[in-house]
């Protein structure tokens, strides 16, 4: 039997890179209703949610404020379903925009709080990998899981 370690040499976006690649939607339109998350542990190197203790929520936000991270998880992955569009500076929201697609993303934080996320977009078959540049409500919200 294999055992699950809670830590890794991995970087983050090779972390983040290989969860998107597993666990993403491959066709976003058919995202799940629910944002789900769930610790992250490694299984011979490879990172693996641990479907045990995940938990879901319609509201990724009432989502992310109900996780306590037990001491032994390193890092929490939070998946969540959305719109996205081209900003091109008008005040239309990107659930209504014309050019608008349907997108996947999967937040990566660590208990020393790097964070790192990967995209799935439909009409795109490569992932985009955001390496914590990311700002607003949602990477704030995934920022403070580990407190």
């Amino acid at each position: 039997m294999e055992t699950l370690e809670n830590t890794t040499e991995l970087s983050m976006v090779e972390i983040v890179t290989l969860l998107g690649t597993d666990y993403l939607n491959a066709t976003p339109a058919k995202s799940y209703d629910m944002a789900r998350c769930a610790p992250v542990a490694f299984l011979n190197e490879a990172p693996v949610l641990v479907l045990d203790l995940e938990q879901r929520h319609k509201d990724v936000y009432r989502l992310i404020d109900a996780i306590y991270p037990e001491k032994s998880v390193n890092y929490y992955a939070v998946i969540t379903g959305g719109w996205a569009s081209p900003n091109d500076n008008t005040d239309c929201p990107p659930s209504v925009h014309p050019q608008r697609k349907r997108v996947e993303l999967l937040c990566l934080v660590s208990r020393d709080g790097q964070i790192a996320s990967a995209l799935s977009m439909s009409g795109k078959t490569e992932l985009v990998i955001d390496e914590g540049r990311a700002t607003g409500s949602l990477a704030e919200a995934v920022a403070g899981i580990f407190g």
